[in-house]
Parts: structure tokens; sequence; C-alpha cells
């Protein structure tokens, strides 16, 4: 947020010497000349969650493009490796995940060569316009393959109201 800047100062020393030697060294007067300005790198907390009603409002890119970190409107902020794009499909079937987990809302259905069980995501529409929010993959299915996904919803009617869109997913960490 802000170049950190060093900063000078005047001091002025007593110096006692004995036999040409130095023997004491003590400041006895300091004026600052120019003032420091402290690096501000983010304001906010680093998380490694958010709450689910929770949006970004901005993405901050590493130099080299690939991760960096988001900043929610909470003031919190969280890493991120990359970000990619997903094809998404709502369902709502109650039950267990392929890893042993109950359906529920964040826990995600992957295709597992892609995305480990137990990957991380921020996950929103790619206008922005529908956020799912914090989700896990602990779920897979067969027709699941690459870059697509199944969001879990709690309620039959939301999960058809969002049906199948393209999602920008942040994968954490």
């Amino acid at each position: 947020k802000q170049a950190g800047k060093n900063g000078s100062a005047l001091v002025t020393y007593s110096v006692t010497y004995k036999n040409g030697e130095e023997i004491s060294r003590e400041p006895i007067s300091s004026e600052v000349i120019t003032e420091p300005v402290p690096e501000i790198v983010e304001y906010g907390t680093m998380v490694t969650s958010v709450s689910r009603d929770d949006r970004i409002s901005s993405v901050h890119y590493n130099d080299d493009g690939q991760g960096g970190y988001l900043t929610f409107v909470s003031g919190d902020t969280m890493v991120f490796s990359y970000k990619t794009i997903c094809n998404a499909t709502a369902y709502s079937t109650k039950g267990y995940t392929a890893s042993g987990y109950r359906t529920e809302m964040g826990n995600i259905a992957v295709d597992p060569s892609v995305f480990p069980y137990g990957t991380r995501f921020f996950i929103q529409t790619t206008n922005g316009s529908w956020v799912y929010g914090m989700a896990v993959a602990r779920d897979c299915g067969t027709s699941i393959k690459d870059n697509k996904i199944d969001l879990w919803f709690d309620e039959y009617s939301t999960a058809c109201s969002w049906g199948r869109r393209d999602c920008t997913v942040y994968v954490l960490g």
C-alpha cells in the first residue's frame, strides 16, 4: 500500500581519546533531517477462510502473475496459488461424499486428478453476480472431468436457480 523510505539524521558525538586511541564515544545531540516513511504492505488480516457472505473487493497478483492474495470487503486478506475458470453445476442431493464427508455447503465435487481431495477454494461466477464462497474438494462424479465442478446447495430451489455457470475459482494456499 505504501513504499517505505529511510530517513536521515545528523548526530554529533563527543569522542574521548587516550594516547591517540579512542576510549569512548557518546552522542550529545541529534537532529532529524528527513523523517522515515514506514512501509505498509496491506491493511487487513491474513486469514485462511472468510464468512459465506464476504465478497472480494480486490485481487492482487504476484510479480509472476500466478498467485497472489485476495482482499475482502471485511478487510481480511487470503493467499491464493492460482486462478482458473471452471464450469460449475449445482446439486442438492443429501448424503455423503466420495471422501466420506456429509454433503453440505462448501463440500464440492471435482475431478481429483485436477484438484486433489482437500484442495481449498474461493468460488464466484465469472461476472461476480453470484458468490459461492469457501469450498473444499470432497467429492467426485463420473461426469466431472477436467475443470468441471459440482457445487452443493442445501436447497433444491437454490441449486435450480444456480443451474450451470462458469465460475472464477481461486485455489487457496
